[in-house]
C-alpha cells in the first residue's frame, strides 16, 4: 500500500501549496486546483481503506474522487487561466452537470466482490460493473487532460515567443507533462500488467512533476511581482 500512500502525500503537499496561494490571491483557478488536488489525496486514502478492508463504499469514494472528478476540475482550473471568466463559468456549469450525472450513476453501480477482494496494487479497473457512468468518466477525463495539457502547451509557446521568464516556461511545461503522466497511469497498468505498482508509481511521478512545475511558475510570478514593486518604489522615490 506504499504507492497509493505516496500519491496521497504528493498530491496533499501539492494541494497545500495551492491552498496557501489561494488564500493570498483568491484566484478561481487556484480554488479549482485546490479542490481537485484535495480530491486526489482523499481518493488515494480511500483506495487504501478499500484494499485493506474490502470496503465497497471506500472503493466507490476512491473512484468518484480519483477517477471521475479530479481530471475535469483540474482542467477547469487551467481553462480559467486561458479563457475569459464569463466563458469559463459556462464551461464550469457544464462540468458540474456531467459530474453530477456521473456521480449518481457511479454510486449506483454494482460492485464485483471478487475483483474488490483482489484489489491490492491495481488501479481498480473491473471492480465496478460497466454502465453509463463509464461514458461520463471518459468524457470528463478527456476534457480535463486536453484542457490541462493544451493550456500548458499554449503557455509554453506564448512564453517562448515573448521571451518570458525561463522558470515560467519550464514550469508550464512540467505541469503539462505531469498531468499527462497522471492521465497515462491507467494505460501503464495495461501495458505492464505484471508490475503491481505501475498505476500508482506513474501517478506519483506525474503529481510530483506537476508539483515542481507549479512551484517553478509560482517562483517566477513572485520574482515578477517583486520586480514590479521595486520599479514602483524607484519611480515614487
Amino acid at each position: 500500500m506504499i504507492y497509493p500512500l505516496l500519491v496521497a502525500v504528493v498530491s496533499g503537499l501539492f494541494a497545500a501549496g495551492v491552498i496557501r496561494d489561494y488564500r493570498a490571491r483568491r484566484k478561481p483557478y487556484q480554488a479549482l486546483w485546490s479542490a481537485s488536488l484535495t480530491m486526489s489525496c482523499l481518493g488515494s486514502l480511500a483506495y487504501v481503506v478499500a484494499a485493506q478492508f474490502g470496503s465497497a463504499a471506500a472503493f466507490k469514494l476512491y473512484y468518484l474522487l480519483g477517477a471521475l472528478l479530479v481530471a475535469p476540475y483540474t482542467g477547469m482550473g487551467s481553462l480559467y487561466l486561458a479563457m475569459r471568466p464569463e466563458r469559463a463559468k459556462v464551461v464550469l456549469w457544464a462540468v458540474h452537470a456531467v459530474s453530477l450525472l456521473g456521480t449518481v450513476l457511479l454510486l449506483g453501480a454494482p460492485v464485483d466482490a471478487e475483483a474488490l477482494a483482489a484489489l491490492a496494487g491495481s488501479s481498480g479497473r473491473g471492480v465496478l460493473e460497466s454502465g453509463a457512468w463509464l461514458a461520463a468518466m471518459i468524457v470528463l477525463n478527456v476534457f480535463g487532460t486536453v484542457a490541462v495539457v493544451g493550456v500548458a502547451v499554449y503557455s509554453v509557446i506564448k512564453g517562448l515567443r515573448k521571451g518570458a521568464d525561463r522558470g515560467m516556461v519550464a514550469g508550464n511545461a512540467l505541469i503539462g507533462l505531469g498531468f499527462l503522466l497522471v492521465a497515462m497511469a491507467g494505460s501503464v497498468a495495461r501495458w505492464w500488467p505484471d508490475w503491481d505498482g505501475g498505476f500508482w508509481v506513474t501517478m506519483a511521478i506525474g503529481w510530483a512533476v506537476a508539483f515542481f512545475g507549479f512551484r517553478s511558475v509560482t517562483a517566477a510570478a513572485e520574482r515578477r511581482s517583486a520586480a514590479v514593486q521595486g520599479g514602483r518604489r524607484a519611480t515614487s522615490a
